[in-house]
């Protein structure tokens, strides 16, 4: 069994519950749910705040393509029929316990660029089309160079590269850049800039990505739109607010409802493995 970091939120009570459930349990009634948040805390849970959880469970239920869970009225139920990839558990260990602040920087970062690549294969479903991470650190056989990044892409998409904004500036607010060309490979197509926030502070960063700036540095011939990833399941009273500062919002259960047959690149999905194992061990009780 794995911690509850914060016992108190409905939401993270529910994360906590799909993580178990796709782990460690077939199926966990209200009674016993009460009893372990009661072990947690010394006080019991009163009946609202367990609706609460319920109701919350229901709402991803009718959002999910194919739901993992299944919510009767006293009990919460692992749906058998549904298997998903190492990605939703990705997220889920991402949205209950974001990216620990004591963690070193180059942990902070791996957790971070995880995220990107598995949200880069989400947008590609999304869009039909082709994707390049371009969120620092840069990969492996990628520039670390700004300027040589966004030359990179403007050469790519087929659009007329500008300028470069100073060399301090590491990716400039966007992590994934995703296109759906045309077969003649001229410009003017639907591209889409990407940020990615895969930690608990997301609503922080609706509003750090210049548009405008991007603008500058290349010519598009039809201006690109802006999206935004994050690992939880936003609530209903942050959406419209969120997706008016970040653009298309893509959460947990879109990037699970676009990534429905799974990632399709071994690498990723062994890095995955290794990092999701090395989390559930940190965070068993």
């Amino acid at each position: 069994m794995i911690e509850i970091p914060d016992a108190q939120s409905h939401r993270a009570v529910a994360d906590w519950l799909e993580i178990h459930l796709s782990i460690f349990a077939a199926s966990i009634s209200k009674a016993e749910l009460s009893s372990y948040l009661e072990g947690l805390s010394g006080d019991e849970s009163t009946e609202a705040f367990l609706s609460s959880v319920w109701n919350e469970l229901l709402s991803r239920q009718s959002q999910y393509m194919r739901p993992p869970f299944i919510v009767s009225e006293r009990r919460i139920i692992k749906n058998t029929a549904v298997t998903y990839g190492v990605e939703y558990l990705t997220c889920l260990i991402l949205s209950l316990y974001g990216v620990n602040d004591h963690d070193i920087s180059g942990r902070r970062m791996r957790s971070a660029k995880l995220f990107e690549r598995l949200s880069g294969f989400a947008l590609q479903e999304y869009l039909g089309g082709r994707f390049f991470l371009f969120g620092w650190p840069a990969l492996d056989g990628t520039e670390p160079a700004i300027q040589a990044r966004i030359q990179q892409v403007s050469t790519e998409l087929n659009e007329r590269f500008v300028e470069a904004p100073a060399a301090t500036y590491k990716d400039r607010g966007v992590d994934i850049i995703a296109w759906k060309p045309f077969a003649e490979g001229r410009s003017c197509q639907c591209v889409i800039l990407a940020q990615c926030a895969a930690g608990k502070d997301w609503r922080n960063k609706t509003t750090t990505l210049p548009m405008d700036a991007w603008t500058k540095y290349i010519h598009w011939a039809s201006n690109p739109i802006k999206a935004f990833f994050v690992p939880c399941v936003i609530p209903d009273n942050l959406w419209l607010e969120a997706s008016w500062e970040a653009g298309i919002l893509f959460d947990r259960i879109r990037i699970m409802n676009l990534l429905n047959g799974g990632i399709p690149d071994e690498q990723l999905n062994q890095d995955l493995l290794t990092w999701t194992t090395e989390q559930l061990s940190e965070h068993e009780v």
